[in-house]
């Protein structure tokens, strides 16, 4: 049996891991560590490596039924930003919390030209758009556009890096010129909650119309933290003719007022205090 195991072991390929960029034996484990994520934990080549999938910290319920923003310590299915705003998409959902492995990752493809990265968790969200209920029933994908300036200085867009094996993995067109972002603006990283909402309005505008006119558009960003930027993405392409619009994103922030332990219905916290 030793003899058999080595020679598989052998004769299979290694991958490189597009996260940490070590390699790695390309026969997966058949399971994962149950993380109680909203899917199990995917251990494939595409991916990245074992060790890596299980430094990510996976968006685990209770979360918002809603914006899929983990909650605790309360009884409310939504978090207090989805109760007191409106939406424009009808549901969003993460792979993981915007914090350690995850968030760092995010940092080295948005200003590291780590671009190996975008397969590596555009794989796991492909994962999470086929076996996330609330996801189905799209009919095109479209991510959030960058700025042209911005564009010039990384010379990709990091959410299209994310939402095209999402797009290959569904076998849905990638729509990149519906909705554009125009030159100028604060980076909404920059901003409070309050200012991303504000600055959001006039930050993109109407592209081409067409390919998501009577479409279910699934929207692919990197990270949601107050959905400023989601929902007025999401208000365009309605605007466009789209039907519905869910979005799908890397990370999801977390708010203070939705872990305390006065978090519930009617909760008068501030919903400031995202962690971004």
């Amino acid at each position: 049996m030793f003899k058999e195991g080595l020679l598989e072991l052998l004769l299979t390929p290694p991958y490189r891991c597009p996260l940490c960029g070590d390699l790695f034996p390309g026969q997966p484990p058949s399971s994962g560590p149950d993380a109680g994520t909203t899917t199990p934990p995917i251990w494939f080549p595409a991916a990245g490596c074992p060790r890596c999938l299980s430094a990510l910290p996976f968006v685990v319920p209770p979360f918002c039924s809603c914006c899929g923003r983990p909650l605790r310590q309360t009884r409310a299915a939504l978090c207090v930003n989805c109760r007191r705003w409106r939406h424009f998409f009808t549901v969003a959902r993460a792979v993981g919390v915007y914090d350690g492995a995850l968030r760092h990752w995010i940092q080295l493809l948005k200003y590291g030209d780590r671009v190996e990265i975008g397969a590596g968790l555009g794989a796991l969200l492909a994962e999470l758009a086929c076996l996330e209920p609330a996801l189905q029933g799209v009919d095109v994908v479209v991510p959030v556009p960058v700025s042209p300036e911005r564009l010039r200085e990384r010379g990709y867009n990091q959410a299209e890096l994310l939402a095209r094996p999402v797009a290959a993995r569904l076998l849905r067109p990638l729509v990149t010129d519906a909705v554009v972002r125009v030159a100028g603006g604060v980076s909404q990283s920059l901003l409070s909650g309050a200012q991303r909402r504000r600055n959001a309005f006039g930050l993109y505008a109407m592209g081409s119309p067409l390919p998501v006119a009577g479409k279910r558009v699934l929207l692919v960003d990197d990270i949601l933290t107050t959905g400023a930027t989601a929902n007025e993405v999401a208000r365009l392409l309605l605007k466009a003719g789209a039907l519905e619009v869910k979005v799908l994103v890397a990370a999801v922030g977390v708010q203070r007022a939705d872990w305390g332990k006065d978090a519930v219905e009617g909760s008068k916290w501030d919903h400031e205090g995202i962690q971004v």
